[in-house]
């Protein structure tokens, strides 16, 4: 009956919930004075119907369509995460989805997912809250598509771009700090030094030959290069070293082992444990 009353309930049909209400063991001052309520339905009724069995989407849709309740609306679709269904429901009214979209890319941003919180953001317009989640995943193409759109001064480009390109620099990715550095903070030697820092000698000898800087960093780059080229044989030596040392313990174990194994059978003795050739 229970069921009964739920299903009838969800059909909006007052009067079927009346009669299975009256079939159940229900306090008539249990359900007599909700049921009242809901006599002339109403989009805000369905609501609170759809509210009361958990039909979160359902209810959303019914508080859509009803005037002066978006701020209702806002609190379900944030404490259900009902963002993209919000989001169609209220295309076409600018305010609704961009209040919306900013509380979006703050679910994405706790939930660790950056990028994914620059795009939603970036396609409502909402770009000053967009800029700072492509700049923390060092996503450099869209932050600086962003700071176009928002007008933003020569100095701060620069220094944006500076910090881009040094996160770029931790994460290995040399090549993109160097266009970085080189197109959007106008600094044609620091991305030289960025270039050679990265091993990267044929861009930075372009950028040498590009600017006319080849007398004055030659030099650097020769210096980088063998400095680069002695770390190099230093590693190879130390690898060396070590696998010749590995691999002369390894002949010494096998053999002892082979000893071991050889002793064992003259004297009639088990083998466990001697038949691995390693230890």
């Amino acid at each position: 009956v229970e069921q009964l009353y739920d299903v009838a309930l969800g059909m909006y049909d007052i009067d079927l919930v009346l009669l299975v209400a009256e079939k159940s063991h229900k306090d008539p001052k249990e359900y007599v004075p909700f049921l009242n309520n809901l006599r002339y339905m109403t989009d805000h009724d369905k609501y609170k119907i759809d509210l009361h069995l958990r039909r979160f989407t359902k209810a959303l849709a019914h508080l859509s369509k009803c005037d002066d309740q978006f701020e209702t609306a806002l609190q379900l679709i944030v404490k259900h995460s009902l963002f993209r269904r919000g989001l169609e429901l209220f295309s076409g009214r600018t305010d609704e989805t961009k209040a919306i979209a900013s509380a979006y890319g703050e679910h994405l941003l706790e939930k660790g997912h950056l990028e994914e919180a620059g795009t939603v953001l970036t396609k409502y317009g909402l770009y000053s809250q967009a800029l700072p989640c492509f700049v923390s995943c060092a996503n450099w193409r869209q932050a600086m598509c962003l700071t176009k759109k928002l007008k933003t001064p020569g100095p701060e480009v620069k220094h944006l771009a500076l910090k881009l390109s040094g996160m770029l620099k931790e994460r290995r990715r040399f090549a993109e700090a160097v266009q970085v550095v080189v197109e959007y903070a106008e600094d044609v030697q620091e991305g030289i030094a960025v270039a050679l820092d990265g091993h990267l000698w044929e861009e930075a000898l372009r950028l040498m030959h590009r600017y006319d800087l080849v007398e004055e960093l030659e030099s650097s780059l020769k210096e980088f290069a063998i400095q680069a080229c002695l770390h190099q044989m230093a590693s190879v030596e130390t690898h060396v070293t070590t696998f010749t040392q590995h691999s002369t313990r390894l002949v010494t174990v096998r053999e002892e082992k082979v000893k071991q194994r050889r002793e064992a059978l003259e004297l009639g003795l088990p083998l466990t444990g001697l038949d691995n050739d390693l230890y």
